[in-house]
């Protein structure tokens, strides 16, 4: 989940280029959408927190109320340390650093892949 195209088509090109199938989404209303319509398919979501229609954290607690074990790895550029504490305590597996590198968003992914 990620409404910048570049980074998005960047992020896919990576993942792919690893052996994953990526399903993409540029806002968070379309990615519950495709959570809906795909989640036995769909291992982890990485998502951006800054998303059009609802944010990353709304989506996220859609996807929960789908499958209450959904896997989401959170992207962003700041998040706040208590806001942190509480995405944890809700569930959510890691955060990302943005911008991204290559090489720790397939170290992340890797990480969760394991568990």
């Amino acid at each position: 989940m990620e409404d910048e195209e570049l980074l998005l088509d960047s992020l896919k090109i990576l993942l792919e280029g690893r052996g994953y199938h990526v399903l993409t989404a540029k806002d968070g209303e379309q990615a519950v959408e495709i959570y809906a319509s795909h989640q036995d398919e769909i291992d982890f979501v990485l998502s951006d927190m800054g998303l059009p229609k609802i944010t990353g954290w709304e989506a996220f607690q859609k996807m929960k109320k789908i499958n209450p074990s959904v896997r989401v790895i959170f992207g962003s550029g700041h998040i706040d340390p208590n806001f942190r504490v509480k995405m944890l305590q809700a569930g959510a597996i890691d955060f990302i650093q943005k911008p991204y590198i290559p090489t720790e968003v397939l170290k992340r992914i890797r990480d969760v892949m394991k568990n």
